[in-house]
């Protein structure tokens, strides 16, 4: 019995790794057009996940522009822009038909943690 657990935890680990990377790896993706490609990630992975997403997002895009700052005055600036865009595309899917109620608690999640990170962005 002890191997057989030891396996379904070692292939456990092994499928979050899995997803973690492919959230990872969307998230590139997204950055580039959050309009139309941020939706179908958060769409295609758990809550756990989606959430990952945002947060890999936010902290790409805040530590990029914090070491913009010494050759660019605006970096700042600009990133407070970014992080009220994707603010304002996610207010928009939860005003459309979100499915389920556990789509609908994704989505107000990742609304309620990406206005705390567009404070911080905004005070930075």
């Amino acid at each position: 019995i002890e191997d057989w657990l030891t396996t379904i935890l070692n292939t456990m680990r092994l499928t979050l790794k899995y997803h973690a990377r492919s959230c990872a790896a969307g998230v590139f993706e997204a950055r580039s057009d959050p309009s139309n490609k941020l939706r179908p990630l958060v769409d295609s992975n758990i809550a756990q996940f989606a959430l990952l997403a945002i947060q890999i997002m936010w902290t790409y895009e805040t530590q990029t522009a914090l070491e913009q700052c010494k050759t660019n005055a605006n970096a700042m600036y600009s990133n407070a822009l970014k992080q009220k865009n994707v603010l304002e595309e996610m207010q928009k899917w939860c005003l459309q038909n979100l499915g389920t109620k556990v789509n609908r608690r994704k989505i107000e999640t990742l609304v309620t943690v990406h206005v705390h990170q567009r404070d911080i962005a905004d005070e930075l």
